[in-house]
């Protein structure tokens, strides 16, 4: 007992990790399409999509801690049209992460990486299996699929995340100034 405490302590000191920081981030089988209030609404500077998107059952993915992003994209459609437009897709990983102000002050900081654009087909299928460069922290990570505008802006039709549906049978009876949603930030 004594020789493992005293190997923990010299470990420690000389700065060796003890445990392995590999591993999955993040594993999903759900995504939500942008619907009402989130229409032309940013999540961490990318815009949301224009008009209602859907996303079909058997959306999965995973991000792990090296930067290996897999998506399965199901069914990401729009939903007025029940087709995609859009025939290439991206890939967007959003990190918290620490970065420095104009004093040079440390401070939290929106990392978005993007992959290269992968085929969509009208059905809204795509598979996506890539590598993206993490930031040495990645805080409360968002994966996103959408598009890059040709102005350069990069745009969301889903996101990680789940939509019940109570949820659903509530946006389809509200009048779009019931949906207008208020952002109060705090410092």
């Amino acid at each position: 007992m004594a020789r493992i405490t005293i190997l923990l302590i010299a470990a420690v000191l000389i700065g060796v990790p003890l445990i392995a920081q590999g591993g999955t981030v993040m594993e999903f089988d759900t995504m939500v399409g942008v619907f009402g209030p989130f229409i032309d609404y940013p999540i961490r500077y990318i815009v949301g999509g224009g008009m209602a998107w859907m996303v079909g059952e058997g959306t999965n993915g995973f991000l792990d801690s090296d930067g290996r992003l897999s998506l399965d994209i199901r069914g990401l459609v729009l939903k007025g049209t029940g087709e995609n437009p859009v025939p290439l897709f991206y890939g967007f990983v959003s990190c918290l992460t620490k970065g420095m102000d104009e004093m040079g002050m440390p401070r939290v900081v929106v990392k978005n990486l993007v992959t290269e654009g992968f085929p969509a087909d009208m059905q809204g299928n795509a598979m996506l299996d890539t590598m993206v460069m993490l930031p040495k922290a990645c805080v409360a990570p968002i994966i996103l699929v959408g598009t890059i505008r040709a102005d350069g802006t990069n745009v969301w039709f889903a996101s990680t995340g789940v939509k019940s549906m109570m949820e659903e049978e509530v946006e389809e009876e509200m009048e779009p100034e019931e949906m207008e949603m208020e952002v109060e930030m705090e410092k």
